[in-house]
């Protein structure tokens, strides 16, 4: 089965970072809201934490700000991390 077919079969697993907590969990609320096909496993907004969740939870799809809580541009260093 290919991973488009899985990913269309199951639920999709996300996690988000953000520097503002409050608009991570926002987000999260508002794309599993009527969705039994999309998943927030995880929400930061630090990048420690995003490392720590991205490693942890392995998501289909991770929603990351350039700028988290401890500076600019540590967003990508999240990204780079979890290669």
């Amino acid at each position: 089965m290919s991973q488009l077919s899985e990913l269309s079969s199951g639920s999709v697993s996300v996690v988000i970072a953000d520097a503002d907590l409050m608009s991570a969990h926002l987000l999260a609320v508002e794309l599993a809201r009527g969705r039994q096909d999309i998943s927030v496993v995880g929400v930061s907004n630090d990048s420690v934490e995003a490392i720590r969740e991205l490693e942890k939870r392995q998501p289909d799809i991770a929603l990351i700000n350039t700028h988290l809580r401890d500076g600019q541009m540590t967003g990508y260093a999240s990204c780079k991390a979890c290669r």
